[in-house]
């Protein structure tokens, strides 16, 4: 809620990241989140479905740490300058 509250200076993923999250973690602890295969076995599709919903995102804001800078410096000059060392 907080993150919510703070729309309008933080960027979709900081809300919906949590928010997911959260769904599915509750379904997971009530025992929603599983399903049983035709021999038995438990499959916790809670987890699945959540890799498969925040994975891209997450890395979309990986790969917008270029953009950042520091005093600045761009964080891509400062990651290839870190990996010369």
């Amino acid at each position: 809620l907080f993150m919510a509250s703070r729309a309008p200076r933080v960027t979709w993923e900081a809300v919906y990241l949590p928010l997911v999250e959260t769904i599915l973690y509750g379904m997971a602890s009530t025992g929603n989140g599983s399903m049983r295969l035709a021999d038995g076995r438990m499959v916790p599709i809670a987890r699945f479905c959540s890799w498969i919903i925040t994975c891209p995102i997450m890395l979309f804001q990986v790969v917008g740490i270029h953009e950042v800078k520091v005093y600045g410096i761009s964080c891509k000059n400062m990651v290839m300058a870190a990996s010369l060392v």
